[in-house]
């Protein structure tokens, strides 16, 4: 190639930032208590970001999760154990000997108390905030979303008496994908999917496990500047094995229509709140959405290249690079957790 010819530039939008996953699976354990496994499961495709004394570059960033054994009469937290195979901050000499496992066992708190009455306010107690790791308590609210709702079903005489002890009873998936846009502009989509099953001895082919499926999809555009969402759209259904070809989706765009001008992160979950709480119909809607401010901190953190851009200052003609500010700085500090 010449050396008076450009180097080619990849076009920015449409560059895949990141996925997170968030799945969470229920089991019969016996025939008077429920298994959850959660898991949440950060991938990075984009960005190299200065984490906490060292480097943090594309691929696997958290991978963490949440074994909970419930009793079904009672909904009581028999049991519970947290795992966290990857993690951004091990202990080290950079990080004073400090990892994300060190307030694990915080956790703990939740064993003896109800999912389906105390259960947000206890987490947010011993776990919020600076008390805890902000992936884990996201996995953790998800799944006290979710279980109430598993438990009422499971609680209904023909489904108890059906069950074999192992058996999955429900599944949720959670996927939120960010993918950058023009100029400033970031397109973000939230996917959710719940699965309810039919009890083994019901089924004669593998298809009739499947007893119903509810689905969410929202997609958004945000203003990374002004970090609000300039547009969002969202649909849903409700199917079963019978509809699954013929059931189509229902346009929800208009129950969000509110949330456009409002923000993308902090104040978020309270406007979603005000909305759809004490909403039936828009659970799994509120479900969804309450996913997309913990998930697009995430693919902010893949924009290191744009941000430093935004934050220098003449760098290409010799000129001083500005510091950038602390709160865009995406995890600089050892003990943050902006991630």
């Amino acid at each position: 190639m010449p050396a008076d010819t450009p180097h080619p530039t990849p076009p920015a939008a449409g560059q895949p930032l990141h996925t997170r996953t968030v799945a969470i699976d229920v089991y019969l354990e016996t025939p008077d208590q429920l298994r959850a496994e959660g898991e949440i499961l950060d991938l990075r495709k984009a960005g190299v970001v200065p984490t906490g004394g060292d480097l943090q570059t594309a691929g696997f960033i958290h991978h963490m999760q949440l074994h909970v054994w419930i009793d079904l009469a009672s909904g009581v937290i028999d049991r519970l154990e947290a795992h966290q195979p990857h993690v951004p901050f091990e202990a080290t000499a950079t990080t004073g000997g400090e990892s994300c496992r060190d307030v694990v066992p915080r956790l703990d708190a939740l064993v003896g108390q109800s999912i389906e009455e105390a259960f947000h306010p206890t987490l947010a107690g011993c776990f919020g905030g600076p008390l805890g790791c902000s992936h884990l308590l996201t996995l953790a609210q998800a799944m006290g979303a979710m279980l109430p709702e598993v438990l009422a079903g499971e609680r209904r005489p023909a489904i108890a008496r059906a069950r074999t002890s192992g058996e999955r009873v429900a599944k949720r998936a959670i996927f939120l994908d960010g993918v950058s846009g023009e100029g400033n502009a970031m397109e973000v989509v939230v996917q959710l999917s719940d699965f309810e099953t039919r009890p083994h001895p019901e089924v004669t082919h593998a298809l009739e496990r499947l007893a119903r499926q509810r689905e969410v999809r929202a997609v958004a555009s945000v203003d990374l500047e002004a970090m609000t969402i300039t547009a969002i759209d969202a649909w849903d259904r409700d199917r079963t094995t019978s509809q699954l070809v013929e059931l189509g989706w229902t346009d929800r765009s208009a129950d969000v229509a509110a949330l456009v001008g409002g923000p993308a992160l902090r104040g978020l979950a309270a406007a979603l709140f005000k909305r759809f709480d004490g909403d039936p119909g828009a659970s799994l809607l509120l479900a969804a959405l309450l996913q997309f401010a913990p998930g697009l901190i995430q693919c902010f953190a893949a924009r290191t290249e744009a941000l430093l851009a935004q934050f220098s200052a003449g760098a290409s003609t010799g000129g001083t690079v500005r510091e950038l500010p602390k709160e865009l700085s995406v995890g600089g500090m050892p003990d943050s957790c902006y991630m």
